[in-house]
């Protein structure tokens, strides 16, 4: 899977349920909700303690990048930005937009770079 496969999906699951200071809730009916970090958790397949403490899991590095790297700077993480009081879900689904947008553009580079000629002086 690419980053920008594991960025939808995430992104799917928080659309379906979006959820603050916890990873995953499991309802009594409907859709499960998740936070930011725990949508990538479960799309990339990581251990939950991978979320904060450990880099076990390349695919959720790499995921949380893509978002890091976009996220308004506000003094804090992907979990702060996440469970800001006032935060709605449709902010955290437009990180993760520019997080997909920015990761295709990240890999259209690198493939085009595959082909570019190689000038030798």
């Amino acid at each position: 899977m690419s980053v920008v496969t594991d960025l939808i999906e995430a992104r799917d699951l928080v659309r379906r349920g979006w959820t603050q200071h916890q990873l995953h809730k499991y309802p009594r009916l409907g859709y499960d909700s998740y936070c930011m970090i725990g949508a990538m958790v479960e799309v990339t397949g990581a251990d939950k303690y991978d979320a904060y403490y450990t880099r076990r899991s390349s695919r959720l590095f790499d995921a949380k990048g893509a978002v890091e790297a976009v996220l308004p700077h506000s003094g804090g993480g992907i979990a702060s930005y996440n469970d800001y009081p006032l935060r709605t879900k449709n902010e955290v689904l437009a990180v993760f937009d520019r997080a997909i947008a920015e990761a295709r553009a990240v890999q259209t580079r690198r493939w085009q770079s595959q082909f570019t000629p190689q000038i030798v002086t």
